[in-house]
């Protein structure tokens, strides 16, 4: 598919951005064919200005003394918007992700969107609607692609969808952007 995309992952201090949970990391590939797009890659921390839960911290490997002298998201989230542009948005389980950013977008600019956004969670439900489980290291093995061992960490999650969401383009036979996002598209 001749067409550039923004695979995306935050981490966060926990799971509900409506109870005050913060994005405290955001990474992100350009890619265009399946291949990185020279300078396509931003990974930043942000500091939340708040604790980060031991639950958290036990998933995504970030304490609090690496992210205290980040930037805040008021801060980064300019940046990374700058870099998508307009280019279509890939995250697994997007709803999660984009909830975040849309909560610091909102704060900050409440007229300000996301360009496309496309969840490979929904494409793989797409694909194989019988399989039960469609998180991503599940489909990391379906597709035969080995897991990280920095797994959690917003940039080595970005690296792996980059490569699970090409594998899944190719086992769906999807050559068109209209086609993946009849299948993919959640905003």
């Amino acid at each position: 598919m001749n067409q550039t995309f923004i695979i995306f992952d935050t981490e966060t201090t926990g799971l509900d951005v409506r109870s005050g949970d913060k994005i405290i990391e955001i990474a992100a590939l350009k890619v265009h064919d399946g291949k990185e797009v020279e300078g396509g890659r931003f990974e930043m921390f942000v500091n939340p200005e708040r604790d980060i839960p031991f639950e958290a911290q036990q998933v995504n490997n970030i304490t609090l003394d690496m992210v205290k002298d980040a930037p805040k998201i008021q801060e980064v989230l300019p940046e990374f918007l700058a870099f998508v542009g307009d280019f279509p948005l890939v995250a697994h389980n997007a709803e999660f992700d984009v909830g975040f950013l849309e909560e610091e977008m909102f704060m900050q600019n409440p007229f300000a969107r996301l360009p496309t956004v496309l969840c490979t969670k929904k494409l793989s439900r797409a694909l194989a609607p019988k399989e039960k489980f469609h998180n991503l290291d599940t489909l990391s093995y379906r597709y035969n692609i080995s897991l990280p061992t920095d797994r959690h960490r917003a940039m080595a999650d970005v690296e792996l969808l980059a490569l699970v969401f090409e594998k899944m383009l190719e086992a769906g036979n999807i050559t068109t952007f209209a086609d993946l996002c009849a299948k993919a598209q959640i905003r």
